[in-house]
């Protein structure tokens, strides 16, 4: 699928050229006598095939994933399916889920002050994380962060010194999959809202298994005590984090990694989630 040719273009025809252009540059500027020319030479014309690629492509797939019809602010989906998306209604709770008694109630939120989540967990933002994640169609990852910021203006208090963060994996976990779903998203998220993106804040030092499954207790359990602040000077310099999950079900990861952060100097942190899930 041409959606899916973005994504792996993306994230991966970038990287294998690169590799390319690595051993033709080796090999150039080692039998050419104009080995700078050369170098040169070479970067151009991956640069030019790179970016005809990409221009090429994003006329393709310009068209709405739900319905096909003509897009207009993002290529991924029109006006209208947009706008048929069923949001939370902020406005009515304050800009905070933790104001409604039914999420409050079973959101493990000791560590943090406000929680904002997109949508409930259904289609057609369960689709596309699922597919980001299992699928690797990494141009999802943009649109769920054009929806969330799109939402999330007049929710999240904004300054220079707001900072934006992921929950990390552990680094086996990176590498078995090659990616954080919920660094794709947050860092195109910080861009869409121009604020700081801070992805090293944290960093997840104990293996857990999924959280998919478990109950609540078992939750706490598996994730308690798994995160460290990386960057201490930093985080105890930032007065509003925000740290961003993919998903929120009960709370407990990034609950736990607020406790780490605010352990570590963190002042207010506010959690964004693109969807908010039942527990099992």
């Amino acid at each position: 699928m041409e959606f899916h040719r973005l994504g792996s273009l993306l994230h991966r025809r970038d990287i294998d050229q690169s590799k390319h252009l690595q051993q033709q540059l080796s090999t150039g500027i080692k039998s050419s006598a104009y080995g700078q020319k050369s170098w040169l030479s070479l970067f151009a014309l991956f640069y030019a095939r790179l970016t005809n690629e990409l221009h090429q492509t994003k006329h393709k797939v310009s068209c709405c994933l739900l319905c096909q019809g003509t897009t207009q602010q993002h290529p991924l989906i029109c006006p209208h399916c947009q706008a048929d998306i069923q949001y939370f209604e902020l406005e009515k709770i304050d800009h905070n889920l933790l104001h409604w008694p039914a999420i409050a109630s079973h959101i493990n939120h000791q560590h943090f002050e406000q929680l904002i989540c997109l949508a409930p967990h259904q289609w057609p933002l369960s689709t596309w994380l699922s597919a980001l994640k299992y699928q690797q169609r990494f141009e999802l990852a943009d649109l769920i962060a054009f929806l969330l910021a799109s939402r999330l203006k007049a929710s999240l208090h904004v300054s220079s010194n707001t900072v934006l963060t992921a929950v990390p994996i552990h680094i086996e976990r990176w590498q078995e999959r090659g990616f954080n779903q919920s660094h794709l998203i947050a860092k195109a998220l910080a861009n869409y809202l121009s604020i700081t993106y801070q992805p090293m804040l944290l960093a997840k030092e104990k293996v857990t298994q999924p959280q998919v499954g478990l109950s609540g207790a078992e939750r706490r359990k598996n994730v308690k005590n798994s995160f460290v602040v990386t960057q201490p000077k930093l985080v105890s310099m930032s007065p509003d984090i925000v740290l961003f999950d993919d998903v929120i079900t009960t709370g407990s990861t990034a609950n736990e990694a607020c406790k780490t952060l605010k352990l570590g100097g963190a002042n207010k942190i506010t959690v964004v989630s693109a969807t908010l899930a039942p527990p099992s």
